[in-house]
């Protein structure tokens, strides 16, 4: 009798314990996401966004402004040479 109390026990423990390593689990995860999210450089947001396949206006339009201006830059290093 008192070995299947024991028993009963240890098991309770178990499934308490796998219960509060998964909550933790899920906590560091969101705060992984949230400290990434933070820390990440736009151009990494930027390719997730566009890997995810949500196209933003305001990206468009700052590749936009690039390409311009990475022609005109080239335009005058090649040009001066």
């Amino acid at each position: 009798m008192h070995s299947e109390a024991l028993e009963r026990r240890q098991l309770y423990l178990r499934q308490q314990r796998d219960k509060l390593l998964a909550l933790k689990k899920h906590e560091r995860e969101k705060q992984l996401q949230a400290a990434e999210a933070k820390m990440r450089p736009k151009s990494a947001q930027v390719a997730q966004t566009a890997l995810a396949g949500q196209p933003d206006p305001a990206t468009s339009k700052n590749l936009h402004v690039r390409r311009a201006l990475a022609e005109r830059l080239k335009s005058e290093v090649v040009g001066h040479l």
